[in-house]
Order: structure tokens, then C-alpha cells, then sequence
């Protein structure tokens, strides 16, 4: 639908809401989505978006929307990135109706996307993210739908939201592998911004101790380095370190925790969230398309990443921030971010295995790649025969291919020719045809009128006795009647 339909139809139901029964279960359902990168968030938020009860917004802390313009919110979509998204509708077009005329969404700061990607120290929102937000969920509620907020941006202050403005939590995660993974599969496209934001937060916060604890991975020059860290294995710590600790305190904050990666294998997991969904914020959800992937990192094959001594130090810094606290089904958040851990190392060892094979199939190809030409051609003049032979075949394939494929059109011209020359000349004589038909039909017409005139004459109607005696006449003396009149009537 074009953002223009989108936005009137919004607004036309914003003159007429739908509000929930007074007293009602769903009456002030809301519902949070908090996740990280790379996590099959935006396949999730797509999942909720599509029951027309729900007014799901797309990443309410993204840094574009202090300055969204109407005119770009349908170009912002799966399509217009190397996202590896689903096909959606672009993401944006929930805030379009909310946009100020010179664009942006009033009151909210780019600063809120990293920056203040943490709480006060008190716990609590800044004011001014409070206000924002609860701009987002008052639009939908005077529609009567229920508010959907998804963010990979809000990680750090799960708790915060959640003590500001209630609602139903979920935090959505993925194996930290495989995540890490998807961050150095879009560097190596030439997007490291994903690999940039645990750089731009662990800067930002001065205040939490496990964050700063991993301030060493980060290189003194931005742009030296590996995007922004000492080196790759930096990054990974730095990676790892961030998203344990963080979380572990968004699981015991969550009223759900949801792995994506057990929602893609196991039906029965799905089938228990879409109920819960159904019975928590009243809506009506489909996570039959949950897909498993990995995606490629460049030649990273059999590679091992540093799930040492040093992650584990910071690993257990943060287990102890998070001693007493637990998931909603009772699991210790400390064990929670254990599962993370070996979950991840699991992986990394299974990466390691599946990709030997292939890092030696590289390395020959790359070997062979290295010799000049005077090698090569010293070591295979039978192959370079071989090649200018296949290669002359080739090339005479494609001469007779092209005289075959000339001669085809030709001849496929030549029918159209003759098709239009005969499509003509049934015109003509159809046209031909009718003006025949319409001659005849006019003559007959013209007779029938004559015969019409003739019976209703006064001399036919007073001879009519006459005709009728006539008619008992043997046929020779009629002839002979018929001559003695004609006679009579001939002029003198």
C-alpha cells in the first residue's frame, strides 16, 4: 500500500477508535520486543506486525528517525540494504503518521540509539526517552489497536522500560556465534556498523564496571585496527563480553525469554509462544516461517576464536552483578548466561570442523593462483592446448548458434507477415459479406413493404371473391385468364 493510502487510513481510524471493553483482560496490553543485532528481530517484529490488531513499530531508538522524511519511508526497506531480511513492507511506515512537517518524530534524539543505550544510574529513563516513548504507545491505543515496540537498540535498559510503562516483555536472542558471525558477514560487505555499536555503547557508559572491564579490547584510533578494536580477536571479546552481561540482566528483567534459534527447529516452542502472545497481549500470531541460517563471514574458514581465560574473567564479573536474580521459569541468571557461553563455544567448535575441509580446498586453489604465467604454461602446455581447442569450439558453437537463431527469426517474421496478410483479407471479405447481407436484407425489406401495399389496395381487397373462384379454375383456363388480362391492361 502507498505510504499516502497507509497514512489516510490510519487516520481515519484515528477519527473513529476502537477501544477496548472497559475492564477487559487486553484493555492495557502492551507489548515490548528487546533484542540485539542479527537476531531474527525484524522476521519477528514482521510476524506481530501482520495481525491487524497489533500497530507494531520497527526499531523505535533507529538513529534515522530524528530525522525521517515522509518521502523516504517507503524506500527504507528489506531491499535497500544487503539485509538478509524477509520481504516486509518498509520498516518505517508505523511512524509515518507521526512525523513533524520538516520531518523527524518530535521528541526523539538521535543520542538515544547508542549514546543513551543505558539507564540512569538510578535505573530509571532520562525524561525525555519517557516522553518519547510514551508518544509511541499513546498513537496506537487511541486507535484501539494494541502497541507493538521492537527494538535492537534497548538491550541495556529492559528493566527501565519495563518500570516506566508496564506492559508485556520479551527478549529475543540467538546464538552469540552465529550472531557473531552475521556481524563479520556485513563488515565484509562494507557495513561495520553493526560491529561498530559494542564499540560506541562500551565508549558511551562510564558508569558499569563490566562494560569498562572490556574498554582494552577497543584500539585509540577509531580507524585503526579492526573497525575500531586492537584486533579481530578484541573484537570478539568485546562482542562476547557485551552481550552476556547485558543479557543476563534483560532476561531477569523479561517476562519471556525466546530463543530464535529454538523457535526455527521446535514446533512445540512455537505453538507455546504464539499462545502466550494470544493470551498476554491478545494477539493472534503465525511463527510457522522460523528459519535456521549462518551466514558467511569470508574466508574465516576453520578459524578459532579466543573463548579464553580473558572472556571468562569478564563473564564471571558480570555473573556476579546478576547473583540472586532469575528468568522468569526460574532459571539463575548466572546460569542463563552460562547456557550463552557454551551454547556459542559449541558452535564455534562446530564452525571449526565443518570448514577444514573447505580452508584446505582454498588454500590449493590459492596456491595455484600464486604461479605466474611462465609457470603455468611450462607446467601445462597440453592444458593450454586443450583450452584454445575448446575454446575455438566455443566460439564456431556460438557462430552456428547465431546463424540458427538469425534464420529463426527470419522465418518466425515471415509468419507474422503472413498472419497480418491473412488476418486482412478476412476483414475485407467479412466487411465484403456484410455489405452483401445488408443489400439483401434492404431488397427484402423493400419487397415486403410492396406486398404489404398491395394487399392492403382497395381494387386488391374488392377482386379478392374473384381470386378466390380463380382459384378453383382448372390451370389452363387460369393461363388463359391470365393472358386476356394482360392484353386488356396493355395500352392501346
Amino acid at each position: 500500500m502507498p505510504l499516502r493510502r497507509h497514512i489516510l487510513a490510519v487516520l481515519a481510524a484515528a477519527c473513529q477508535p476502537r477501544r477496548p471493553v472497559p475492564g477487559s483482560a487486553m484493555q492495557h496490553a502492551r507489548l515490548f520486543v528487546h533484542s540485539s543485532f542479527r537476531t531474527s528481530s525484524t522476521w519477528f517484529w514482521a510476524a506481530l506486525r501482520a495481525d491487524p490488531a497489533s500497530y507494531a513499530y520497527c526499531e523505535i531508538f533507529h538513529e534515522i528517525l530524528e530525522s525521517l522524511q515522509a518521502a523516504q519511508v517507503d524506500q527504507i526497506h528489506d531491499r535497500s540494504w544487503h539485509s538478509n531480511h524477509p520481504k516486509v513492507e518498509p520498516y518505517f511506515r508505523e511512524f509515518a503518521p507521526l512525523l513533524a512537517a520538516e520531518g523527524g518524530i518530535p521528541g526523539y534524539a538521535k543520542a538515544f540509539a547508542l549514546q543513551a543505550f543505558m539507564p540512569k544510574p538510578d535505573g530509571t529513563l532520562p525524561d525525555g526517552q519517557r516522553a518519547y516513548v510514551q508518544a509511541l504507545l499513546d498513537w496506537p491505543e487511541r486507535l484501539g489497536r494494541t502497541p507493538v515496540l521492537t527494538c535492537t537498540r534497548t538491550l541495556g535498559r529492559v528493566g527501565a522500560l519495563k518500570r516506566a510503562f508496564g506492559g508485556w516483555h520479551i527478549l529475543l536472542h540467538r546464538n552469540l556465534f552465529q550472531q557473531w558471525i552475521s556481524y563479520l558477514h556485513q563488515a565484509e560487505t562494507g557495513n561495520g556498523y553493526f560491529l561498530g555499536t559494542v564499540r560506541e555503547i562500551i565508549l558511551a557508559d562510564a558508569g558499569d564496571p563490566v562494560l569498562a572491564a572490556l574498554r582494552p579490547c577497543i584500539a585509540a584510533d577509531a580507524a585503526g585496527g579492526f573497525h575500531g578494536y586492537r584486533g579481530e580477536d578484541d573484537a570478539f571479546r568485546a562482542f562476547m563480553g557485551f552481550h552476556l552481561s547485558l543479557s543476563m540482566r534483560a532476561a531477569a528483567d523479561a517476562d519471556r525469554v525466546v530463543d530464535a534459534n529454538r523457535l526455527a527447529v521446535d514446533g512445540e516452542d512455537r505453538r507455546a509462544l504464539e499462545a502466550a502472545l494470544r493470551d498476554r497481549v491478545g494477539l493472534t500470531v503465525d511463527l510457522s516461517s522460523a528459519r535456521e541460517q549462518i551466514e558467511f563471514p569470508g574466508l574465516r574458514l576453520s578459524r578459532r576464536w579466543p573463548l579464553d581465560a580473558a572472556l571468562r574473567d569478564v563473564f564471571a564479573a558480570a555473573a556476579r552483578q546478576v547473583a540472586g536474580l532469575s528468568l522468569p521459569d526460574g532459571m539463575p541468571a548466572a546460569a542463563f548466561g552460562q547456557r550463552l557461553l557454551d551454547d556459542a563455544a559449541a558452535e564455534e567448535a562446530r564452525w571449526a570442523f565443518y570448514t577444514r575441509g573447505v580452508l584446505g580446498h582454498v588454500r590449493r586453489i590459492k596456491a595455484e593462483g600464486a604461479r605466474t604465467p611462465c609457470e603455468t604454461a611450462a607446467a601445462c602446455p597440453a592444458a593450454l592446448a586443450e583450452i584454445a581447442r575448446v575454446r575455438a569450439e566455443c566460439a564456431a558453437a556460438a557462430a552456428r548458434s547465431a546463424a540458427a537463431v538469425d534464420a529463426l527469426h527470419a522465418r518466425l517474421a515471415a509468419a507474422h507477415a503472413a498472419q497480418a496478410r491473412a488476418e486482412a483479407r478476412s476483414q475485407a471479405l467479412r466487411a465484403e459479406a456484410d455489405t452483401i447481407r445488408q443489400g439483401y436484407e434492404a431488397r427484402l425489406a423493400a419487397s415486403r413493404d410492396r406486398l404489404s401495399a398491395i394487399e392492403q389496395s382497395t381494387i386488391w381487397r374488392a377482386t379478392r371473391p374473384l381470386r378466390r373462384i380463380g382459384g378453383h379454375l382448372p390451370p389452363g383456363l387460369r393461363r388463359l385468364l391470365r393472358r386476356a388480362g394482360r392484353t386488356l391492361r396493355r395500352p392501346g
